[in-house]
């Protein structure tokens, strides 16, 4: 009786010993914004969507595009119309049948405009057409190369219709319902989001009975529930930590380069910086190597473009090597002899670089005074007025194409249609021929083709260098090695969407 007793004890613990297995925390430095991907702009509410949404195609590892709820399409030859084949017999969380209906519904809801992240398809596509139950057609306003890439994106995550026809924007967040692996449970704001197995995935049970997305915002912190078992992801390791973690043999590191590029920004409406000779200058000036290794540890690697190398169409220049002789010889040709004074403007999470790039330019002659504004103030100061009648001067600050394409990176940020308010561009580049290889390799379908003019644009870029380009830093990841087939993509987001425990 005792053996027979200790026997049920032991296969009782057992089996709740695996059950908790299938129980993972991912440990976030932030809260999610929203959870209604059409109108996300943020990585946290994107790593989250993720797994209660799925789109017609979507990412792999390495930003490749695949299939996803399209099981196949085709393209006509002029690129103005997308055929999609849709996966039949999914279902919506809430039991909606998953069909070309709900595909028209959510894109007919992003091209009315209105929501953050319209402007990622409202200059292209047409309408959205139902041929039948399980085939959509996307008619083109123009042909547009990166279109996959754009329904990739998080706000490509479908909706179930039942959601968008009975609640407005503001509530479809509180009421997340998608085709995906996990299912909503919960949303303590400022804690957790917690989301839990769709056991009627039409892809198979998912590898984890729920995934508890927590949110911790000190480093440490995150580092040390990774160790004590209490995570079993951790979200953006700090450099100084990854050699402690890489000697525990119970958490792996996934080191990703990312997509994002830090800059510089200089105000191209303002002298000095509306002279190319300056902006080239200040560029010379810095040694971005040094500055990689002091802030990274190495796990960052100086830009040569303003787009990052994982990037599709990214193009690698020359770049700016560190030359303060070049520096001073360009700040000389340009009637700066003896430099001059400026202000660097930053974030707070920007002010470490700011110190660095500072003390740089000030070898060349160049003395910027850094003024550090809170986030919501320096959104205000780069976006409120056109660049010419805005305070700010060189600014840092970086950017990342979320749909994986250099098309993402060079029209919001250099159009000369794009000055704020309504835009990104807070250079205040205003250049024809970057506006002509804008709308030449927005509009080229062919591959090869939108590739040269996107390499000839880059070049261009640098050339005039807008900015002073810093680096591309990698993201680095602690997962438990217990938990397998995680994947961390270049965008920023951790997707545990086919993960499971060993």
């Amino acid at each position: 009786m005792k053996k027979a007793l200790l026997f049920s004890l032991i296969l009782l613990f057992l089996v709740s010993l695996n059950f908790a297995a299938g129980d993972v925390v991912v440990a976030m430095n932030g809260d999610a914004a929203s959870l209604y991907p059409a109108d996300m702009t943020d990585n946290y509410s994107e790593e989250i969507c993720r797994h209660i949404y799925e789109g017609l195609v979507e990412f792999d590892q390495d930003m490749n595009v695949v299939p996803a709820l399209a099981k196949d399409w085709d393209i006509s030859p002029d690129g103005m119309k997308y055929f999609f084949y849709l996966e039949e017999g999914v279902t919506f969380h809430d039991g909606t049948p998953f069909t070309a209906e709900a595909v028209k519904l959510h894109f007919d809801k992003l091209l009315a405009g209105g929501l953050r992240r319209s402007s990622l398809y409202v200059p292209f596509i047409e309408s959205v057409e139902i041929i039948d139950d399980y085939t959509v057609l996307f008619r083109m306003k123009n042909p547009f190369g990166p279109l996959l890439n754009h329904l990739a994106h998080g706000a490509g995550l479908i909706v179930s219709p039942e959601v968008l026809k009975n609640y407005d924007k503001s509530e479809i967040s509180n009421h997340p319902v998608g085709t995906g692996p996990y299912t909503f449970v919960e949303w303590a704001k400022g804690d957790h989001v917690k989301v839990v197995a769709n056991d009627d995935y039409w892809k198979g049970t998912p590898g984890l009975d729920s995934i508890n997305f927590k949110i911790v915002p000190e480093a440490n912190t995150r580092v040390l529930m990774l160790e004590s078992g209490d995570s079993q992801v951790s979200d953006m390791i700090e450099p100084i930590d990854v050699p402690r973690l890489q000697a525990n043999d119970k958490v792996d590191v996934a080191i990703v380069p990312s997509l994002t590029v830090r800059y510089v920004g200089f105000n191209m409406t303002k002298p000095p910086f509306d002279n190319k000779l300056v902006r080239q200058a200040a560029n010379y000036a810095i040694n971005k190597k040094a500055m990689t290794q002091a802030l990274f540890r190495g796990y960052a690697h100086p830009a040569k473009s303003v787009v990052a190398p994982k990037v599709n169409g990214y193009f690698e220049t020359e770049g700016y090597p560190y030359n303060p002789t070049k520096a001073k010889e360009l700040l000389t040709e340009a009637g700066y002899p003896n430099g001059f004074d400026t202000i660097l403007f930053a974030a707070p999470h920007y002010q470490q670089i700011a110190v660095i790039v500072q003390s740089q330019l000030k070898d060349v002659g160049i003395n910027a005074e850094i003024q550090v504004y809170e986030w919501a103030s320096y959104m205000d100061l780069l976006y409120s007025k056109p660049p010419n009648e805005s305070e700010h001067t060189m600014y840092v600050i970086g950017w990342s194409p979320s749909t994986g394409d250099a098309d993402w990176v060079v029209r919001p940020l250099f159009d000369s249609a794009n000055w704020p308010p309504d835009g990104d561009n807070h250079v205040g580049m205003d250049n024809p021929e970057v506006d002509r290889l804008l709308k030449l390799e927005m509009t080229t379908f062919d591959a090869e083709k939108r590739a040269e003019y996107l390499a000839e644009l880059q070049q261009l870029l640098v050339d005039e260098a807008p900015w002073i380009f810093l680096y591309v830093q990698d993201q680095m990841v602690g997962v438990s090695n217990q938990l397998k087939d995680v994947m961390v993509l270049p965008l920023g987001v951790t997707v545990l969407k086919y993960a499971y425990m060993e």
